[in-house]
């Protein structure tokens, strides 16, 4: 039979975790939606001028050049993979690593803006867009940019195991200052029960000390001791 100031230890306990469960989720969850945010940011501007090149390249009426396109060097991101396609949803340029990859929903990838989606490749997780390069509003290129979430996985499997080394040592240093602040705060009502416990017939008339205030504790020990003084 767990004590009252067991079951306060306990309750304050375990309020502590679920607000750090809850806070570290959220912590979590924000954190990831940032570095989403981020890459996709950094993916849409490669892939804007990508698209910037070949509206250029079809306008001198060269025809679409993989090689200067590839010249074309990603900022942030790294490991970026290529795909273009023609208006038939055919590949014109691709790389080792899309190659071969389903292209997905027509009217997903042709959209006016840019589709992002999440690819496993050979084990590894990419993350990808898709943008419509137009030329005269007439020749459609679907353009496909993906980079590895190896760093962003990194990153935040290492915040995992922050929140798992953390959580445990907060949740034993709450429930210590716990246990010492219920246990001075149960000190007087204690001393109350050992004065009560000695009380006998021969000494109702011993001093019986009542904590200064105007709490329960002190509210309890003045009853007590109106209670004894009827006693007498």
């Amino acid at each position: 039979m767990l004590t009252i100031r067991s079951k306060l230890i306990l309750a304050s306990s375990s309020l502590t975790a679920i607000v750090l469960i809850v806070l570290s989720f959220n912590i979590y969850q924000n954190f990831k939606k940032t570095i989403l945010a981020t890459l996709d940011a950094r993916l849409e501007t490669y892939a804007r001028r990508l698209e910037t090149e070949i509206q250029e390249q079809q306008g001198e009426g060269i025809g679409i050049n993989p090689p200067e396109l590839l010249d074309i060097k990603p900022e942030g991101i790294s490991g970026t993979a290529l795909r273009i396609l023609d208006s038939t949803l055919h590949p014109i340029y691709s790389d080792s690593v899309l190659a071969g990859l389903p292209v997905g929903q027509q009217q997903d990838i042709r959209s006016e803006h840019p589709v992002y989606e999440e690819l496993l490749i050979h084990g590894v997780r990419y993350r990808s867009i898709w943008i419509t390069a137009e030329v005269y509003d007439r020749f459609i290129y679907p353009l496909q940019v993906a980079t590895p979430l190896l760093e962003a996985d990194s990153t935040l499997a290492q915040l995992r195991v922050e929140f798992y080394s953390t959580i445990p040592v907060v949740l034993f240093l709450s429930a210590l200052a716990g246990y010492l602040l219920i246990g001075r705060a149960f000190r007087p009502l204690t001393n109350m029960i050992k004065a009560a416990e000695s009380i006998s017939a021969k000494n109702l008339n011993e001093a019986f000390s009542v904590p200064q205030g105007k709490d329960e504790v002190s509210t309890l020990g003045n009853a007590l001791v109106s209670m004894i003084k009827r006693l007498n």
